[in-house]
């Protein structure tokens, strides 16, 4: 087993709780090991493969803890044998497809882009003085090297491990290992942002009420002079920022036609930014204040190719003014914001259908978002919450174990806290408007004053879902895309959604890392979660138009939740259309 590397161990954990969960069992057994001192789990799939693992503890939505050593059996008869590659491992979802060379060779991927970034990220944790000190106090006192961002956008630079489900969760599909180390933001690489001209008549815009500039002054003169000097009149034509991977590799091919017609304009201009954790998202350095950039990559990253298409960029300003409306009357509006999708733009062919595939294709290369930053609050520690489960490479603890030092209430009351807060941004807007926020860790930020969670930021409104009959007077007039996929078919839809993003993904390894921080069981976390949880949902239902409430509650306190079967996803091909497996719901109480 020690064959396995750190990051080997990881992705192997991944892909057994894929076995295990999703609903590719013909058989699950769990069994005690002959000292006593833990469990076997065995999961026997088609034609007598079998997984097996050793087992800590299996906790909410049936998610396995496992541990070394693993085995598998290539067939019925066969002998177990040691796993000492992750190859091994996904050679049990071999079915001839296509489908399978594909995930074989993303997970892969994954193992090693996460191994690099692991030890790399080690590396570069040695340059900080501070022994046990932890990141956030380190972003926020000052003493990191924030090189010109804000300490939340640095300290997205250390969530490394990626999706706690997903055994792609490292996949980059598209970036070869130069790449890797140029572009990736748990590296804490500076990237140089560029710009590209398109003439109006080749450019769809969508402004949201009030919407700011959408970059620095610097940057517009600058561009402005170049658009001069180049003989092009800049009333004429809108710049849009590009990621400089794919300034350099998609937009040549992609639009060569348009490039030689003068229709398309690669500018010189480069401005330094920091990209998040999407990879996506640049952030100006330098330039307080200024928006963060959602701009198109072509790579693939899990699950799903990060450009942004066209029902996108039209539909975040659209979206971001729908819920800006209705956050004013809806309870608790004061302990979140929304990092508004403020103004748009993207190619367009003239004349083109707006359901056309071909031109929608072309469109998602050449497009982004403004996206408003966070507001500042001062003595408040703004933290994103997907860096909270993580293991910080500084001192080796779960990031969130010093947040727990100084907010004084204790673990339980901590996680009650902080399930409460999370869920009062979500769930009234769904129960009056019909709309469930997709509240995964990756897409929120949260506000600390000393440890205790205050305020909720939540950005990314691409993979929402909206019941449209649902929408209150704030949604009356709001036009989308015609070629929206987001609509929910019922209100389990809505619950669907919530229970992936914030209870799945968001919550649980947060659980899981709170009980690693010790003195507490998983078991006790949720229990505390549960009661806040309903505490939550029974004021939020005073105020929610008639027989909504009821019509949500069977399915959010259900015996079983509906999650997205990741792996079975990738192993069709799917993105849009969801794959479902049902699991343990521990906001059920028997």
């Amino acid at each position: 087993m020690d064959a396995l590397s750190q990051a080997g161990r990881e992705v192997v954990d991944r892909l057994f709780n894929a076995a295990w969960r999703e609903g590719y069992a013909e058989e699950r057994r769990l069994r005690p090991t002959v000292s006593g001192d833990g469990s076997w789990a065995t999961v026997r799939l088609a034609g007598g493969r079998e997984f097996v693992a050793g087992v800590a503890s299996i906790g909410a939505l049936d998610w396995v803890r496992t541990q070394s050593p693993y085995y598998v059996r290539s067939e019925a008869g066969a002998s177990p044998e040691p796993v000492t590659s992750v190859s091994q491992v996904i050679e049990l979802w071999d079915d001839g497809s296509s489908g399978f060379g594909r995930f074989r060779d993303e997970v892969l991927q994954s193992a090693a882009n996460l191994g690099m970034i692991l030890d790399k990220s080690d590396a570069r944790a040695l340059s900080f003085s501070g022994g046990t000190e932890g990141l956030i106090k380190l972003a926020h006192d000052g003493r990191a090297a924030l090189e010109g961002v804000p300490p939340e956008a640095w300290l997205e630079g250390w969530i490394l491990r990626g999706h706690p489900f997903h055994p792609g969760c490292k996949a980059r599909s598209g970036f070869d290992a130069a790449d890797m180390d140029r572009y990736s933001p748990e590296l804490g690489r500076e990237l140089d942002a560029r710009f590209v001209a398109v003439r109006r008549s080749h450019l769809v815009e969508r402004r949201a009420p009030g919407a700011k500039e959408d970059w620095p002054t610097s940057w517009r003169e600058a561009i402005s002079r170049e658009l001069g000097a180049r003989g092009f009149a800049a009333g004429g034509f809108g710049v849009l920022p590009a990621h400089p991977w794919q300034f350099e590799n998609s937009l040549p091919r992609i639009f060569a036609r348009e490039i030689l017609a003068g229709a398309v304009v690669p500018l010189e201009f480069r401005a330094p930014v920091r990209p998040l954790v999407s990879l996506r998202t640049l952030v100006p350095v330098g330039e307080a204040g200024a928006c963060h950039l959602k701009v198109p990559l072509a790579i693939q990253a899990t699950s799903a190719q990060r450009t942004v298409s066209a029902p996108s960029a039209e539909n975040g300003p659209a979206f971001s003014t729908w819920i800006e409306a209705a956050r004013a009357d809806l309870p608790w509006s004061g302990d979140w914001e929304l990092q508004a999708e403020e103004r748009s733009l993207h190619f367009w062919d003239p004349g083109a259908d707006p359901r056309d595939p071909a031109a929608l294709e072309k469109a998602r290369h050449l497009s982004f978002l403004c996206r408003r930053p966070p507001s500042s609050v001062a003595g408040r520690w703004l933290v994103p919450a997907a860096l909270l489960a993580e293991i910080s490479p500084v001192n080796g603890m779960p990031v969130v174990r010093e947040l727990l030092e100084r907010c004084g209430t204790g673990i339980g009351w901590f996680f009650h806290d902080y399930a409460a807060l999370t869920l009062r941004a979500i769930l009234p807007l769904a129960l009056r408007e019909g709309i469930a926020l997709e509240a995964h860790a990756q897409n929120c930020l949260v506000r600390f004053r000393g440890g205790t969670p205050v305020a909720l930021v939540i950005r990314d409104l691409g993979g929402l879902r909206v019941l449209p009959e649902w929408a209150g007077e704030a949604g009356r007039g709001i036009t989308l895309h015609p070629g929206t996929l987001i609509k929910a078919e019922s209100p389990r839809d809505l619950v669907s959604k919530i229970h992936h993003t914030w209870l799945h993904n968001h919550l649980a390894p947060l659980a899981r890392a709170l009980a690693d921080c010790g003195g507490i069981s998983e078991a006790t976390l949720w229990a505390s979660a549960r009661a806040a949880a309903h505490a939550v949902f029974d004021e939020a239902a005073e105020s929610a138009p008639p027989g909504r409430a009821d019509a949500l509650r069977d399915a959010f306190f259900a015996p079983l939740a509906r999650v997205k079967a990741l792996t079975r996803m990738r192993l069709a091909g799917k993105y849009f259309q969801y794959d479902y497996a049902e699991v343990s719901n521990p906001l059920y109480e028997a």
